[in-house]
């Protein structure tokens, strides 16, 4: 059997520490027919030194700085592979990760798009925890596991390959009430990636879960039951994002998005879109507060203007009216009870 010409693209900024590892882990895959393309969205670490080992057996792509949807975009444009692979390069692919994914879109040709489980693992490379999918995706751990998320079992043949049970559903309208397919082991079949337009910079925050909408639409999606990645965890993210309100923000961009060029489903779930959206702006105007409160005002009145009053929109009120001073003692109290969070 031939291998299908698989196209993995890794945006890059300033990953200069990580991304060696991610390339290795790639170059060491059981896939023959592979293209690796790194894209730098303008870096000015040592990324273009550390790579400069792996010249004549990686494309290497310097680009301005412009956002992981753009540097990813960029990637698209000159990949040549039937298959595109995703990956971020602080994360580490196991062996057999391309093999199985390429060979689970091959196996069944309505399938767009094929994901799988991942590990976690911290700063330094050490496995936290080997399933980590519901642990990280609500909608995961509320049904018992990524798998019941989709419509059947499926075999897929693995030649030499160990076979992993692998699952296919139809995910579109699932996916709109809450992201279960994690991004940095998504394989799409190229046409659906270009069919959709590819990564939207106008959400550059939930670029991904975006485009994973919109290719969802198209087909099938696959889900191979087995961890074949590992997700990389820093301090930063373990103390929490500064930027989170901006991904909630985000997400109501996209359920606006979904009621635009979803006209029949706008129809059928008018009032659950309204709400989605409502709620993540009224989350956003909650985390905001912290920072820039005009703006944080402004989401608020969104969230009203779309779902009226709610008791997210009323816990961001009351953060708003707390006086500063107030809200600066909540925050030593908690970094005083959570002493990773000194590390943010």
């Amino acid at each position: 059997m031939v291998d299908t010409p698989v196209s993995v693209i890794i945006p890059t900024y300033n990953r200069a520490d990580t991304i060696e590892e991610a390339v290795e882990s790639l170059l060491s895959q059981s896939h023959a027919a592979l293209e690796i393309i790194v894209v730098d969205d303008g870096s000015t670490d040592d990324t273009a030194g550390r790579l400069e080992r792996f010249a004549g057996r990686i494309r290497f792509i310097r680009k301005p700085n412009g956002g992981c949807a753009t540097a990813r975009n960029t990637g698209l444009e000159h990949a040549s592979g039937r298959y595109i692979a995703w990956m971020d390069s602080d994360d580490v692919c196991l062996p057999d990760r391309i093999a199985l994914q390429a060979r689970a879109l091959d196996s069944l040709e309505r399938a767009v798009l094929v994901s799988c489980d991942f590990s976690s693992m911290n700063a330094v490379g050490e496995v936290l925890e080997q399933s980590h999918i519901c642990s990280y995706y609500s909608a995961a751990r509320q049904v018992g596991g990524a798998a019941k998320l989709y419509d059947a079992a499926m075999s897929v043949e693995a030649g030499t390959l160990q076979a992993r049970p692998t699952y296919v559903g139809n995910c579109y309208e699932k996916l709109v009430w809450g992201n279960f397919i994690h991004p940095p082991t998504v394989m799409v079949r190229r046409d659906a990636l270009e069919r959709c337009g590819g990564f939207d910079p106008e959400v550059p925050y939930s670029a991904e879960y975006d485009c994973i909408i919109r290719v969802a639409r198209q087909g099938q999606c696959l889900y191979i039951d087995s961890p074949l990645l590992l997700y990389r965890y820093t301090d930063a993210q373990m103390s929490g994002s500064p930027t989170l309100w901006k991904v909630k923000e985000n997400t109501a961009r996209i359920m606006r998005k979904v009621v635009e060029q979803d006209p029949d489903l706008a129809r059928v779930a008018s009032a659950r879109l309204k709400e989605r959206i409502a709620v993540n702006l009224a989350d956003a105007a909650y985390l905001r507060a912290n920072g820039d409160r005009k703006e944080a005002w402004r989401l608020l009145r969104e969230a009203i203007a779309e779902g009226g009053v709610s008791r997210r929109v009323l816990r961001a009120t009351a953060r708003l009216l707390a006086p500063e001073p107030a809200i600066e003692g909540i925050r030593r109290w908690r970094r005083m009870r959570d002493p990773i969070r000194q590390q943010a």
